[in-house]
Order: C-alpha cells, then sequence, then structure tokens
C-alpha cells in the first residue's frame, strides 16, 4: 500500500510538472489565439510515449489543440476539474493557464497519461515482495525446526526411559543430556 500511494505521488508530481511546463509555454499561444502554435506545443509531448492524449481548452470550453500520440487507442478525457485523477488505466492531469496579469484562468492543459507502466512496476513490486517473503518464510520454518528439535530431543530420550523403565523395572536405567 505504501508502495503504490508513493508510485502514485511520483507519477502524479512528474505529470503535474510537465503539464505545468507546458501551461507555462501555452500562455502566448492562447493569448494570441494561435491554434497551430499550441498544436506545436503540445506535439513536443511525442517525447514520453506514457502521454497518450493531451488538449488545450479555453475557459469557455472550447478545445484550442490536441494531440493523440502514436498507437493510442482513442480514449476520452474524464469531466472533472480536478488537477490529478486516477483512472483504471490513466492518468488524467489538468493544469491552468493562467496569462499575466489576471487572477482566473484563461485555459486549462489536459493530458491523458497511460498507467501501463505504473501496473507494470506495481506488479514486479508485487512479484518481489512474495519473493522475499516465502523465503524468509522458509527460513523461519527452518530455524523453527532446528529450535524444537533442540528443545524437544531432550524430552523424548526422558520419556524413551520412562517407558523402559516401566516395561522392565530397571530403576537404574540412566540417560545422558547434554
Amino acid at each position: 500500500v505504501q508502495q503504490r500511494q508513493l508510485l502514485q505521488a511520483q507519477w502524479a508530481e512528474s505529470m503535474s510538472a510537465q503539464a505545468r511546463l507546458l501551461a507555462n509555454n501555452l500562455q502566448a499561444a492562447i493569448a494570441f489565439s494561435d491554434p497551430r502554435e499550441a498544436g506545436r506545443l503540445l506535439e513536443s509531448l511525442s517525447v514520453n510515449p506514457a502521454i497518450e492524449a493531451a488538449r488545450v481548452v479555453l475557459a469557455n470550453g472550447s478545445e484550442v489543440a490536441g494531440y493523440r500520440g502514436a498507437g493510442a487507442a482513442a480514449a476520452a478525457f474524464p469531466e472533472g476539474d480536478a488537477g490529478t485523477q486516477f483512472l483504471s488505466a490513466h492518468l488524467a492531469v489538468r493544469e491552468p493557464v493562467f496569462l499575466p496579469g489576471l487572477s482566473a484562468p484563461v485555459g486549462r492543459i489536459e493530458l491523458l497519461v497511460s498507467l501501463d507502466q505504473y501496473h507494470r512496476t506495481m506488479r514486479e513490486t508485487i512479484e518481489d515482495t512474495l519473493v522475499l517473503l516465502l523465503l524468509g518464510l522458509a527460513v523461519s520454518l527452518l530455524v523453527t525446526r532446528y529450535v524444537v528439535r533442540r528443545l524437544t530431543a531432550p524430552l523424548e530420550k526422558l520419556d524413551a526411559l520412562a517407558n523402559r523403565i516401566s516395561q522392565d523395572g530397571r530403576l537404574d536405567a540412566r540417560i545422558r543430556i547434554r
């Protein structure tokens, strides 16, 4: 659970930082209503194969530019205003775009990030944890078996002596216990 939370926080922060950088760079394209420049900036996302789609949306809801990664399935952007939102197969990241001197955002950048690598990392973490757990269990069983044998061996010798005495009646029988 801790590993999952840490990994989610890292993914969210990494993608949010990329969205913030892109939001800063998109200021001029939005200020001058330049969809070609906005599209060119979105194309820079192609260096990150995890980003499947992105779009620039104005405050009124109209889309200025969009990006779809190579080989990315047509996934829809989820509704909402949350900064980061983990879905089953995607991470949705929204970052507002502010223009200098304005307090309200003039638009936002939205990223849709594939969680395939995240899921692979989680599977590997679970597999590694299970292997270590099974290894620890095996060592624990071996140590327990050894300790139990050392503790019960004198008692078993004493039991055997008591049985011998009860059968043959010889009271001079002795055992050696270290």
